[in-house]
């Protein structure tokens, strides 16, 4: 199997798990609102899920790009050898030794390698932005959190906070 159909492979499965993730978001949404009528002892179980879900497609984000940076070398060494290819291409096409056709296919794989490479920057780049997104709203919500009181227990959709009244102390 070729790195570009592991990538794609583990691209779609990526993509799929995420997809999945929003469906099950979104019926659960739907449930949600009947669930509230009939029980209310459900509702912690939702925060605890979200946070499940939140904390679930942060790790596979990072993995996916991990992944991506781990490729992107692969399709730069490529995208090298396909412009030198091109050049060699170029000077053989001048002396009239191939096709006008054969050069420019070579033209061609160079620039889909190229767009190839500058997708898959763009994919880390929005990884990035999504991810520090996640962080400074988390930031923002550990922020707006009150002082709890001694024995003070406070849960919201991304944060669990118990102030005991015993000190830590090292050992």
């Amino acid at each position: 199997m070729s790195k570009r159909m592991k990538f794609t492979a583990v691209l779609a499965v990526v993509l799929a798990s995420n997809l999945v993730c929003a469906f099950a978001g979104d019926a659960s949404e739907s449930t949600k609102q009947s669930a509230r009528v009939v029980a209310r002892s459900a509702a912690p179980a939702a925060p605890k899920k979200l946070q499940a879900t939140r904390r679930m497609l942060i790790e596979r984000m990072k993995a996916s790009r991990e992944y991506l940076r781990e490729s992107l070398p692969d399709y730069e060494q490529r995208l090298a050898m396909q412009k030198a290819e091109v050049e060699n291409n170029r000077k053989l096409y001048e002396q009239n030794l191939i096709s006008q056709r054969e050069f420019e296919n070579s033209q061609q794989a160079m620039t889909n390698t190229q767009l190839e490479a500058e997708r898959i920057r763009h994919w880390i780049a929005e990884d990035d932005a999504a991810l520090s997104l996640a962080e400074k709203n988390a930031r923002a919500e550990i922020g707006a959190l009150r002082r709890l009181a001694p024995n003070g227990y406070e849960e919201t959709p991304s944060i669990i906070r118990y102030r005991g009244v015993t000190p830590w102390r090292r050992l």
